[in-house]
């Protein structure tokens, strides 16, 4: 399992899913098939599947793997909302936005007692504000991503990815309502932070991210001010 994972993580994802596919095998054998190392290997599985293109399999796998943990460890546990969010991140990159949006919202729930303020419940909800906007829900998903966007700038400043990950999805909403000079200024915030803050080995990845996302605005700004039929 450890090697398919450092496979994976170094974007090697088809070479690992055999060896997930061992390790899921070992596990079912030794431990039963509702153990959470199961799990464990499942969502692996279905991270390499996702990254190879093979979205179907690693849905049908994380659902598999989010019912081992619910039914393991209880719906509080850090690993059963990972799985869940996991679940719902497959559902949205397959287009499947409506179902995305529950999975997010129900791992939203989750984040009360022991999980009240993980930094993962940021993640839900802004997986529910993305799924809003892709289903062009803009009012609804407005004030989500501007919650999610202030709480991770508070906990992580404004020049880190979470940060301008959060930025870029709230952007894509402002620019989903033509509000493109709205976006384009929340953008403008991230890549002023980021062009003043320490460099990082990730950060020219960083502002990259953020010119891509710039030019979307640009591109879907001309759009609108096309004539129509042109």
């Amino acid at each position: 399992y450890q090697l398919a994972e450092v496979m994976r993580m170094e974007g090697r994802p088809v070479e690992s899913i055999p060896l997930f596919g061992d390790a899921l095998a070992i596990y079912e054998k030794s431990l039963g098939s509702r153990h959470s190392y199961v799990a464990t290997a499942l969502t692996g599985l279905a991270q390499a599947q996702a990254n190879s293109g093979q979205g179907s399999a690693a849905i049908a796998n994380l659902k598999r793997a989010y019912a081992i943990y619910l039914a393991a460890l209880g719906p509080q546990h850090l690993n059963t909302v990972i799985a869940e969010i996991a679940l719902a991140k497959a559902q949205s990159n397959a287009g499947d936005f409506a179902d995305a949006e529950q999975s997010y919202r129900d791992a939203l729930t989750k984040f009360s007692g022991p999980l009240a303020a993980h930094v993962y419940a940021e993640a839900a909800r802004q997986g529910v504000g993305e799924a809003l906007t892709a289903q062009h829900r803009y009012a609804e998903a407005e004030p989500l991503l501007r919650q999610s966007l202030a709480a991770l700038t508070a906990k992580f400043g404004a020049a880190s990815d979470h940060t301008e990950s959060a930025a870029i999805a709230l952007a894509s909403c402002l620019a989903g309502e033509r509000r493109f000079d709205e976006a384009a200024a929340v953008l403008a915030t991230t890549r002023d932070a980021l062009e003043i803050a320490p460099p990082t080995p990730v950060r020219s990845r960083e502002l990259d991210t953020l010119t891509a996302a710039d030019a979307r605005v640009t591109s879907a700004r001309a759009a609108a001010r096309a004539p129509v039929g042109h």
